[in-house]
């Protein structure tokens, strides 16, 4: 089983098991399209080194997104063709293929030599399940960052509200 999971901001959170390509491949969609908006209100100053690294790590999450969306695609043509090319096999007898398991991506490695194409989504949705894993890490920072941020900007605030 694959599992996803990212973060974004701390308030997207999703955890997929995925058992066949035709979930995982919205899932992976939606945790590459759940990206944080950049540093909103950039202070001046000393919360100035935070807003940028804030918006470093949203530029990171775009640039994961847009690697993402051509593997994404390939996967999606490719599941539908893997999924009748395995079912074919299984109803033709293949040894241990039975159409319950030609229509899950779980357990199918040892079946690749019915389905050439299965080589191509499993070598897809392993880089996806990478990007996804480096997309919650950078996520987390970012929520961590942002948090400081606002409490950067938020004493800040009240330093400038006591001066007056």
């Amino acid at each position: 089983m694959l599992s996803l999971a990212a973060s974004g901001q701390g308030k997207h959170r999703l955890t997929l098991r995925a058992l066949g390509a035709y979930a995982l491949i919205p899932a992976a969609a939606m945790v590459l399209a759940a990206l944080p908006a950049q540093a909103q209100d950039v202070a001046a100053g000393p919360c100035d080194d935070l807003a940028r690294q804030v918006d470093g790590t949203t530029r990171q999450l775009e640039e994961e997104q847009q690697s993402a969306l051509p593997l994404l695609a390939q996967a999606a043509n490719t599941a539908p063709i893997v999924l009748g090319e395995l079912t074919d096999a299984a109803l033709q007898g293949a040894p241990g293929l039975t159409p319950d398991l030609a229509g899950s991506l779980a357990a199918l490695a040892p079946f690749a030599p019915y389905s050439a194409n299965l080589i191509i989504l499993t070598a897809d949705l392993t880089q996806l399940d990478q990007m996804v894993a480096h997309v919650v890490a950078v996520g987390a920072l970012q929520d961590s960052l942002g948090a400081q941020l606002q409490d950067c900007q938020a004493h800040n605030a009240r330093a400038a509200s006591n001066r007056e």
